[in-house]
């Protein structure tokens, strides 16, 4: 592993334990206006910046906008709306699923955003399905930070799967420090493709 995986990894780790020992089970203290749920679509992605020291990390990969630390992707299932993302939790690291609500509650994100990408309706199909197979084969969390492995942190997910349904390797950039390659969260808002659907005020 080179130098800047080591330290993320370690990070990752050392926040983790902190957060498990710690932490307190309580539930979403608002939802989102309704006014706002109208007008997010699934396979929209929802970008947070997450509190603590971990986040402070991975809010700091980003090279032009450092707003937020940690994302995933939106998916409507009846009338509510639930978060696919790749989370490195110590006891079930690995692609979890959760309500909106609770993925922007200001108990864990500061503030938060929603962007769209430019891919059609069929595609947007066949990444709700992409999502839900590896959902059901419990993809695993990247705890290396290596591109292109079976296993992969936040950014990398969500890039790794508008790879596939679009054919385009190049869709999402990638950043680079030295000679390692990654997907920040700013690149996966800051290109051609995304556009701002709303931002998520503080609560």
């Amino acid at each position: 592993m080179k130098p800047v995986q080591i330290i993320i990894a370690a990070v990752v780790f050392v926040n983790i334990w902190i957060i498990l020992l710690f932490r307190t089970d309580s539930p979403a203290r608002t939802s989102l206006p309704v006014f706002m749920t109208r007008s997010i679509h699934t396979g929209d992605i929802v970008l947070r910046n997450g509190k603590g020291l971990i986040s402070d990390k991975f809010r700091r990969m980003s090279l032009r906008d450092k707003s937020y630390s940690h994302s995933g992707i939106i998916v409507k299932e009846g009338n509510e709306f639930f978060v696919y993302h790749m989370y490195q939790d110590m006891e079930h690291p690995g692609l979890m699923k959760e309500s909106l609500n609770e993925f922007v509650d200001p108990a864990v994100s500061s503030s938060a955003a929603v962007y769209r990408y430019d891919i059609s309706d069929a595609k947007v199909i066949e990444l709700e399905k992409n999502i839900r197979r590896n959902y059901s084969n419990h993809c695993t969390f990247d705890d290396k930070f290596e591109l292109g492995n079976e296993s992969y942190y936040c950014t990398e997910w969500i890039s790794h799967q508008l790879t596939m349904v679009t054919n385009d390797s190049a869709y999402i950039p990638q950043s680079r420090i030295d000679d390692f390659a990654y997907i920040a969260p700013d690149n996966l808002y800051l290109n051609q493709h995304a556009q701002l659907i709303l931002n998520v005020p503080n609560r």
